[in-house]
């Protein structure tokens, strides 16, 4: 279910076609809004994923008290496809996610929700996004929930610190020292800047090269 407040906005149902593969129907003419809706009032941390159940993923690994936690109503676009139409949930709640200051995607980790994640980050802004990792053997949140070797304490445990493994999205224009700044400041300090070409015009050599 779908709810804004008190209103039910859509149903999205999941049909199991008998192949081991599923489908979805959501209702024709229905709003599109993010899933979840209601997790955001209040909230200035916003987790977003692909999908209903990595939602119920992160609820379960006890992060709802401080983050929104929404999915985008659709999944996953394929790569180099328009996404106005996938993300129309984004665009009709673009006002309530307005009072968000940080963003933590965690999207799938195959090419439709990498591409996902790009598009997201285009149109929420570089400087309030970061990116959460998985382990190397999980396609989602819930994938990692599923894992039957652990506990679900200790899965879950294991999910909150990958929230904490975020990496902001690196700002272009914007640099830290990790970013092999260091060296060539030390280098520019200990040996000054190097000196540009000369003219080869003796009057122009004394104002710039």
């Amino acid at each position: 279910n779908y709810f804004r407040k008190d209103q039910l906005i859509n149903v999205k149902t999941r049909f199991d076609n008998g192949d081991g593969s599923k489908s979805f129907k959501q209702h024709s003419g229905a709003e599109k809004i993010v899933f979840n809706y209601n997790s955001i009032e209040g909230k200035e941390k916003c987790i977003i994923v692909e999908g209903e159940m990595d939602v119920l993923s992160w609820y379960e690994a006890g992060v709802s008290q401080e983050y929104a936690i929404i999915s985008v109503d659709q999944g996953a676009p394929n790569p180099g496809d328009k996404t106005d139409g996938k993300l129309e949930c984004f665009t009709n709640c673009a006002h309530e996610l307005n009072g968000i200051k940080e963003f933590f995607i965690c999207t799938d980790k195959d090419a439709p929700g990498l591409y996902l994640e790009q598009e997201l980050v285009r149109r929420l802004g570089e400087y309030r996004c970061s990116i959460i990792p998985l382990p190397k053997d999980c396609k989602d949140a819930n994938d990692l929930l599923q894992n039957k070797s652990y506990s679900l304490s200790v899965k879950c445990e294991a999910l909150k610190r990958q929230l904490l493994q975020a990496k902001p999205v690196p700002v272009p224009g914007i640099h830290d020292l990790s970013d092999d700044v260091w060296l060539e400041m030390e280098n520019n300090f200990i040996n000054g800047r190097k000196k540009g070409s000369k003219t080869h015009f003796p009057e122009l050599n004394g104002i710039f090269s």
